[in-house]
């Protein structure tokens, strides 16, 4: 198996374990799932997915590069049984109570 690595805000955890990566909630307008090819190092705030990408056509992402590795892009959903949470966010939230 191939894997690659998405980062989500943990907000979506519950909705990416469910319907998991749907291109059509791309902000970027191009349509599309990124990936990276190496675990990014510092995503405090953020959960980090684990992606089989066998079978899957991934594209070279020319918008930029991470510090390691690189993004690459899948137009099209990538299914919840493909994704594995690697690294939850797991810093506190903000909340009135913390004051």
């Amino acid at each position: 198996m191939a894997f690659m690595y998405h980062v989500a805000s943990s907000e979506h955890r519950e909705s990416i374990a469910a319907n998991g990566l749907l291109a059509s909630l791309d902000s970027t307008g191009f349509g599309a799932v990124f990936l990276a090819d190496a675990l990014p190092k510092d995503c405090s705030g953020f959960d980090i997915w684990v992606v089989d990408v066998d079978g899957l056509a991934l594209e070279d992402d020319h918008t930029g590069e991470p510090e390691h590795g690189s993004w690459w892009m899948h137009f099209g959903d990538i299914q919840p049984e493909r994704l594995t949470i690697h690294a939850p966010d797991l810093s506190p939230k903000f909340s009135p109570s913390m004051f």
